[in-house]
């Protein structure tokens, strides 16, 4: 398939020979049976494959290891938002990202969790960058989305996000900070932040951070957010090198718990920036049981 049109041909057609079929089976083509040609003494075999299937992959973000970070899927091409729905729904992972090309360089890339479409994700744009450089030579790539053209650019065996920096508002409404003592658990917050995206930072102590019982119907109570980010300075491992370490709660869009959080370092590398004392260069660590780390360069 080619990314610049995604579906190309309805159907393609080879003959084989017999001991080539296993090969061809493998790679999903259906031996439809003998074929008319004759040529040479052994008989050839028509093969079919369907080429309708939209191409997609599921890809780690934020993980140098198998099955550790956020895993998104990645579809190429789009249909009717009812159609996206179900296929999100289907894959049932925190995102499914979906690429339309448009030219050059430059795709759409929309956002879907199980059950709402969200305007900012980190590790399915990570997941889509990943997809795209695999396929074409590709040093650069442009997504247009609903927060805005980000930018990815391979830097060796790496991927480097241009994400929008989201400085978080300090939240002084003493309703929202009781809720949240009952939420995580806790008997004290050291503060608590909104970020653009709706998300409320809530900085704890590390012992704090490492106690704390999430109760999620809680969490569903406070109105009007995305979701809830509980996080400490440090890394709560104990040979970890990570500045500072968080988890994200979001039930609210349907995800109970995200292994990592790209979109949620926009708000959270710029908060403890200034608590790092003006360090641009820091790297978090999602606390998930999946686990992964973002390093976030603060301009």
């Amino acid at each position: 398939h080619d990314v610049r049109r995604g579906r190309t041909c309805a159907k393609i057609a080879l003959i084989a020979k017999a001991p080539l079929l296993p090969l061809y089976r493998k790679a999903g083509f259906e031996v439809q049976g003998l074929s008319e040609i004759v040529h040479g003494r052994d008989p050839w075999f028509e093969c079919a494959l369907d080429a309708t299937a939209v191409p997609y992959e599921v890809i780690d973000s934020f993980s140098d290891a198998a099955f550790g970070g956020n895993p998104a899927a990645v579809v190429l091409g789009e249909g009717s938002e009812a159609w996206m729905k179900s296929v999100a729904a289907e894959f049932n992972l925190s995102e499914t990202a979906f690429l339309r090309f448009i030219e050059g360089n430059r795709f759409g890339l929309r956002w879907l969790t199980p059950t709402a479409e969200v305007d900012l994700c980190g590790h399915a744009t990570l997941a889509a960058a990943h997809f795209l450089f695999g396929r074409e030579a590709y040093d650069e790539l442009v997504f247009e989305t609903r927060s805005g053209d980000l930018v990815a650019t391979k830097k060796g065996d790496l991927i480097e996000l241009a994400f929008p920096r989201d400085d978080p508002m300090e939240v002084v409404d003493l309703k929202i900070k009781g809720q949240l003592l009952k939420a995580l658990s806790v008997e004290a917050i050291e503060s608590v932040h909104r970020s653009g995206q709706r998300d409320l930072l809530v900085t704890l102590s590390t012992e704090a951070f490492r106690t704390m019982n999430v109760d999620l119907a809680k969490i569903s109570e406070i109105e009007r957010i995305r979701g809830v980010i509980p996080c400490c300075a440090g890394d709560v491992r104990d040979e970890g090198q990570a500045d500072f370490s968080s988890r994200f709660f979001g039930p609210a869009v349907g995800i109970d718990e995200d292994p990592v959080t790209g979109s949620a370092h926009c708000a959270l590398a710029p908060l403890f920036m200034k608590r790092c004392g003006g360090k641009s260069r820091l790297v978090g660590y999602q606390a998930s049981a999946r686990g992964g780390e973002v390093v976030c360069d603060v301009a």
